[in-house]
């Protein structure tokens, strides 16, 4: 109705718009086509006292397109009065209209927004009304600048500022420039020499330099209004402060330490403005400080929702051309090699959080294929068991194994369960990624430790290169040897290729192609448990074993201590796929019971010549058995 143009449904129109709640912003859109007549009447609504009704007829006529049949100067009066009601939702309404039109009143009535204190509308929404006036506001905001006088208009200088950076006229800034200095008493700026790259400064050099002397003002200038917001002269403005730098950072200049503070800040639009100019310098040259990716890490989680989405939309610019995993991978590394630990685990725990995020997503909707493809992702360097095996926080690489160690498996599992049995899924995958590390101790006998063996890529500034390692936990209160208050202990074992290498001539042995079963068994003792050994105490008698990768095919109840016995003989073992399993597993009964293993028989061989004092207990070439009360 509105497209048709015929202001006879200007009437209808009003109507729905006054009365239906659910098509009033549509039925304002249609009033603003119509033109004078629909103007007018959305007009007329400016005077009621229904707070809805107002913000959308404000809303409808700064929609209103620009033309023949637009009544700019009875719109613009209109919008002006609405300026001292005590409302600051419409006042930012009334605002935001003011900068569709461009003409000398709408001008001079946003400025005087962002000077007069009675005015309840918010200094950015004005800044932003001036910037879509865009070079016609110029004249008029420069007369402004010209009547400051005291550092009560400091405030005004700041978004003035951020104004006329957003619009482009940073020669505009030369006013600002000229006018704060007066204000602050400040000796007058002398001429700096342009460098060759104005990105290869030397520490020597004037930090405010620039591309050429315009910018090099602006810059200056917008230096001496992030002293203000940080507290010059007065109590400190975080939102001043940030949109200061926010502005800077549209010129280009290097503000990063400035910027990550500033995330942290207590108000929530500085938070914004703050991550905004992250986003703005990382447009200009990529950002590659690890502190600067998490400062805006950080702030995915805001309380504030807006914080949240500009802090997605910053980390979403700095990815282009690599993937997150590559992202962090680099940060936390980086990190490393300049020795900042704590700031690395924080990443690394920021990195797993949002790995966990996506995986929930993907295992509940993706395919197998699509599991492993997107396991296969953060694969070497960027699995987070990588990161952690370089850290000192031993309790959150914990978590992280108890979280992601086989769990595309589990996930298949539970999918082949609901299959079978037409039953809901239990939702093991998001149970398992909330899953603590007190957990899974709590439910560890007091004589129990848990052997977490993982395969990793270890790095360092020459490369990486795959190792085994364990993460012992022990049931309880028990502390292990080299741990405080039961906290887990991680323990490298040494390089996969030795490791791999005595693994292959076990799997060799048992089939019977190899001799030398007792050297190699205390071999295997001595890569695989002698460092387990100094850790555990004497009150632990079971091992639950976790093993991974090639390590499955070891059984440590047959390796041999410096004393020709078995492991078997000295502690309970027992096998989990993961130490979550231990706290997810169905409760079984209690009956007492005998177990009988056989494994890889070879029926005719005799006794080999590896012996056990436990007569329960037989090992040779070809055949292993073991039997025991349970």
């Amino acid at each position: 109705m509105g497209l048709l143009g015929d202001e006879v449904v200007a009437g209808p129109l009003f109507d729905t718009f006054k009365n239906d709640t659910f098509c009033r912003q549509d039925a304002g859109k249609a009033l603003g086509l119509l033109g004078n007549s629909g103007a007018r009447a959305l007009v007329s609504t400016l005077k009621s006292d229904d707070e809805d009704v107002v913000v959308a007829a404000l809303k409808a006529l700064g929609d209103v397109k620009p033309g023949e049949r637009r009544p700019d100067s009875l719109i613009t009066e209109s919008l002006i009065s609405v300026l001292w009601r005590k409302d600051n939702t419409i006042c930012d309404a009334a605002v935001r209209a003011l900068g569709s039109y461009a003409n000398a009143q709408s001008v001079a009535a946003i400025i005087r927004s962002l000077q007069d204190t009675n005015i309840y509308s918010t200094e950015s929404v004005s800044a932003r009304a001036l910037e879509r006036i865009g070079r016609p506001c110029l004249p008029l905001l420069h007369s402004a600048l010209n009547k400051c006088n005291s550092t009560n208009d400091a405030d005004f200088a700041v978004w003035a500022a951020a104004a006329l950076a957003d619009i482009g006229a940073v020669e505009s800034i030369e006013t600002l420039d000229r006018i704060a200095r007066s204000v602050w008493s400040l000796p007058d700026r002398q001429p700096v020499k342009r460098p060759a790259n104005p990105m290869e400064l030397s520490k020597d050099d004037d930090p405010l330099n620039a591309w050429n002397w315009r910018n090099n003002t602006a810059i200056g200038t917008l230096e001496l209004l992030l002293q203000f917001g940080n507290g010059y002269d007065r109590e400190p403005r975080p939102d001043a402060c940030a949109q200061a730098t926010y502005a800077l950072a549209r010129i280009g200049t290097p503000t990063l330490t400035n910027l990550m503070s500033l995330t942290k800040g207590p108000n929530a639009w500085g938070r914004c403005c703050a991550l905004e100019g992250l986003f703005l310098l990382n447009l200009n040259s990529p950002l590659k400080e690890p502190r600067a990716i998490l400062a805006i890490i950080e702030r995915l989680h805001d309380q504030d929702e807006q914080v949240r989405i500009t802090a997605r939309r910053a980390l979403k610019s700095i990815t282009r051309g690599g993937t997150m995993h590559e992202i962090f991978a680099s940060a936390v590394y980086s990190s490393i090699d300049r020795d900042q630990l704590n700031d690395a685990s924080d990443l690394a725990a920021a990195y797993q959080a949002f790995l966990e995020d996506d995986i929930v997503q993907v295992f509940s909707f993706g395919l197998e294929h699509q599991r492993l493809t997107y396991m296969d992702i953060m694969q070497g360097v960027r699995h987070p068991f990588s990161m952690h095996a370089r850290l000192p926080k031993t309790e959150q690489f914990a978590g992280a194994i108890l979280h992601l160690k086989g769990i595309v498996l589990d996930s298949l599992l539970e999918d082949a369960l609901v299959a079978a049995t037409f039953e809901p899924a239990p939702g093991q995958i998001r149970r398992a990624l909330k899953l603590k590390v007190s957990d899974v101790q709590s439910v560890l006998p007091k004589d129990a430790a848990l052997l977490e063996f993982i395969r990793y890529h270890h790095y360092d500034k020459g490369g990486s290169e795959l190792r085994y390692g364990v993460m012992l936990m022990g049931g309880g209160d028990v502390a292990l040897i080299g741990s405080n208050s039961g906290r887990p202990v991680w323990v490298p074992l040494g390089s996969a290729a030795t490791i791999e290498q005595s693994v292959k001539r076990y799997r060799d042995m048992m089939r019977g192609d190899q001799r030398g079963e007792a050297d190699l068994l205390h071999s295997l003792y001595t890569l695989l448990f002698e460092p387990i050994q100094q850790k555990l105490p004497s009150s632990i008698t079971t091992l639950i074993v976790s093993p991974d990768s090639e390590l499955n095919f070891v059984n440590l109840a047959t390796l041999l201590d410096a004393r020709d016995r078995f492991l078997a003989e000295k502690y309970t073992i027992k096998y989990v796929a993961c130490g979550r399993d231990l706290v997810f597993e169905r409760k079984a009964g209690t009956a007492t019971r005998h177990m009988s293993v056989f494994a890889n028989p070879a029926f005719g061989v005799k006794p080999g010549r590896v012996r056990s004092s436990n007569k329960n207990l037989t090992v040779n070439d070809n055949y292993f058995s073991f039997q025991r009360q349970l």
